[in-house]
């Protein structure tokens, strides 16, 4: 009990942080947050708790929040879903992200996040989704991103990222959506990629990516969505993509 009410109090002032580093006073809705001291935090808005009182979620999307994200937030041991999308959050990734190994959703796109994608990010054995699009993010996409096993959405797009798209890619089997656009990532596309059977969506539009279109992802037996084009991309399509049955959009 005494270790229970410890992590309890722990996880409170991990919220309070947040709030005073991301400008609570000035989010667009904080009702219940920062309220009596014995006030039970799992109330306040946008929190989610587990039955044991464990932070498991974060809703904190479209609520005016500023400033960086506390490294502190790395002590919510329980958080399955930390959802901050459109807001005004800037800094880097906090590393400590990786201590967080019940996380299934992380999405921070919308904001203007810079730096890399920690490596303590691909150490997440649960992570199913995770959207990074539309910050500055100006590193490679590390090569432990095939570590994700449990990643079924990876959205990447529009930021910074250059560099060559790891063949590890071809080790997330359970991937169902790769979204890439607007980067400056060059070499040419993995033949990897045609492992991933569940893979539905490709976008990999308006990058640096030469070569030819590999007939790998004739492979793709679910593959509904290709979009290569703005690339310098050459060559034909092979004909095992051109006779997909699920292919309903294609854009070179």
């Amino acid at each position: 009990m005494e270790k229970e009410t410890h992590q309890r109090k722990k996880e409170r002032e991990v919220l309070i942080k947040l709030f005073n580093t991301t400008g609570g006073t000035h989010w667009i809705d904080n009702e219940g947050w920062m309220g009596e001291k014995d006030q039970d935090h799992c109330k306040w808005k946008y929190v989610g708790c587990d039955d044991d009182g464990s932070i498991i979620s974060l809703h904190l999307h479209n609520n005016g929040l500023i400033g960086s994200l506390p490294p502190e937030v790395g002590f919510l041991r329980q958080l399955k879903a930390l959802l901050l999308e459109g807001n005004s959050i800037k800094g880097t990734i906090p590393t400590e992200v990786g201590f967080l190994q019940q996380l299934q959703v992380l999405s921070l796109s919308n904001n203007t996040i810079d730096g890399n994608i920690p490596t303590e990010v691909c150490m997440l054995p649960q992570l199913k989704f995770l959207s990074l699009s539309n910050n500055t993010i100006n590193s490679t996409i590390p090569t432990e991103i095939g570590m994700l096993s449990e990643l079924s959405y990876l959205q990447l797009e529009n930021n910074n990222i250059a560099g060559t798209l790891p063949t590890e890619v071809g080790m997330l089997l359970q991937l169902r959506e790769l979204v890439l656009p607007g980067n400056t990532i060059n070499g040419t596309v993995p033949t990897e990629i045609g492992m991933l059977s569940q893979l539905k969506y490709l976008y990999l539009s308006s990058n640096t990516i030469h070569g030819i279109i590999p007939q790998e992802l004739g492979m793709l037996l679910q593959l509904q969505d290709l979009y290569l084009d703005d690339n310098n991309i050459n060559g034909v399509l092979p004909i095992e993509v051109g006779e997909l049955k699920s292919l309903r959009k294609i854009d070179l």
